[in-house]
Order: structure tokens, then sequence, then C-alpha cells
């Protein structure tokens, strides 16, 4: 095994929170899907080959 610098933080990182988008709204609205098939097929999934979890 080879050395690795370490540092060591005396106190805590300050915290870094992302930018919010401007055109991002925040809403109380809520749909429900009666048909579960219509859901998934209309659902974006990361179906790459050999994915377990395509969700």
């Amino acid at each position: 095994m080879s050395p690795v610098p370490v540092e060591i933080l005396t106190s805590r990182p300050p915290v870094v929170r992302p930018t919010v988008s401007a055109t991002l709204v925040a809403t109380t609205a809520v749909v429900i899907e009666t048909n579960a098939d219509a859901l998934m097929e209309a659902s974006a999934c990361s179906c790459a080959a050999g994915d377990d979890n395509p969700n």
C-alpha cells in the first residue's frame, strides 16, 4: 500500500446548498392515476440492459 495524504479538519466545512431555479414552482395539486399501466408507461425510466431496478 502507498501512503495517502489526509487533511484533518478542526471545524465543519461550510454548508453548500444548491441554488433553486426561479422557474421551479411548488404546487399542492395531486393527480390520482387509476391505471397503473398507464402511469408506468408515462414515467421516465433508465431501462438499461440488465438493470434490475428500472425506476
